[in-house]
């Protein structure tokens, strides 16, 4: 498994200058910082001073009491990132980030999780579909605006700017920011099963769109959710196959055993010649699993894991300046769930050192090449329709 420890150098801008409380909400109203109260905003992007005033109105929304809001005014200042730093490791890191960019890559997720055009938006937060544009590409924020975001789009403030743990309560907001996070990766370790999805073949969109409309559920809500998670979905895995990161895909026995015992179903009560089918498809896709073992393509690494496995999934996405963990509730094999569960997104240090852990433990223990192949064989042999 590659090295999950590389360094690069590290170029960053720390604000380490404390201001009196009074001082810090006359600048954050003012959109400036403390320091440099008369410098000019830009126009293409966060002003300095708004960077200031949003992470200066973030520590002192995170106090909760009269100590607490001292020690904010005097402690040192979060850590915002100007040019690329290590990835690895994130343990180095002694301070919270903020990515600026990124805030408006989860506002962009979060509406069409809710299912929101822009019009609609903009117009409940009472700002322009351009100035929502500008937003969304992660540029001129102020104050207000983020709070009213929040309120409308039912998430917290710190959720919105990446600190500490993102949730997510949509499968369709997720998988947004799985699409955003992969775009910038340059390596992505996966629990995902029955397979990545990223290596699924073109039959299995095919499958899946069909099995994400066996819900009885008709409304159009639902319907609409469906499509917009196909479509997302489908704009991942082109993006994949035209950027090639290095992928690292952990598949379990059990979900392998699983989706060739019953196909790719939404419930159980299906007609027999339609679970007939699944199953003979879901056989198709394992064989294109082994496929990608024989063949081994470049930047791809697959191994099978016959021993017991945790039972929730996650992804860890390695980019340039850092490394991002996404836990998901969400499922796309066998008995797929895009209806309903919390995902959670993070850059915690430890977080991501203890879920690599497990992926290097789950890598070790597993069959890879020759062997995976092997014993994949002897699964469909076993588990196959015939």
């Amino acid at each position: 498994m590659p090295d999950m420890h590389r360094h690069r150098p590290v170029a960053t801008t720390e604000i380490t200058r404390a201001q009196p409380a009074h001082y810090v909400h006359r600048a954050m109203r003012m959109g400036k910082s403390p320091d440099q109260q008369d410098a000019p905003r830009r126009d293409a992007g966060f002003a300095i001073g708004t960077k200031y005033g949003i992470i200066l109105f973030m520590r002192h929304y995170l106090c909760q009491s009269a100590e607490d809001r001292y020690n904010a005014a005097t402690a040192p200042d979060f850590q915002l990132t100007t040019a690329p730093r290590s990835t690895m490791k994130n343990s180095n890191l002694n301070a919270e980030t903020i990515q600026v960019r990124d805030i408006g890559a989860r506002l962009h997720a979060y509406r069409v999780g809710r299912g929101l055009s822009p019009e609609d938006l903009a117009a409940q937060l009472g700002i322009s579909r351009a100035a929502l544009y500008r937003a969304e590409k992660g540029e001129i924020f102020k104050i207000d605006t983020l709070t009213k975001i929040t309120s409308v789009l039912d998430v917290s403030l710190p959720s919105l700017l990446g600190i500490g743990m993102e949730y997510v309560d949509t499968a369709v907001a997720f998988f947004e920011r799985m699409r955003q996070l992969e775009e910038e990766s340059e390596q992505i370790i996966g629990f995902f099963g029955p397979i990545s999805y990223l290596l699924t073949s073109p039959a299995y969109d095919e499958m899946l769109k069909e099995v994400l409309r066996d819900s009885d559920a008709d409304d159009k809500a639902t319907t609409d959710a469906v499509e917009k998670l196909l479509e997302i979905l489908k704009q991942r895995k082109a993006a994949y196959q035209q950027r090639r990161p290095l992928l690292v895909n952990l598949i379990a026995s059990s979900d392998l055993e699983r989706f060739l015992l019953h196909g790719l179903i939404g419930r159980h009560d299906l007609p027999d010649e339609i679970q007939t089918r699944r199953r003979v498809l879901a056989k198709q896709e394992t064989l294109h699993i082994l496929e990608l073992l024989r063949v081994q393509p470049i930047g791809v690494q697959i191994c099978i894991i016959p021993q017991t496995v945790p039972s929730t999934t996650f992804q860890i996405f390695r980019q340039s300046t850092r490394s991002v963990l996404a836990i998901s509730p969400f499922r796309l094999g066998e008995q797929p769930n895009v209806r309903v569960g919390v995902g959670f997104i993070t850059s915690s240090a430890e977080a991501i050192s203890l879920h690599e852990n497990i992926a290097k433990r789950l890598w070790e223990q597993s069959l890879k090449g020759n062997d995976a192949a092997d014993y994949l064989i002897k699964l469909i042999e076993k588990y196959g329709v015939e």
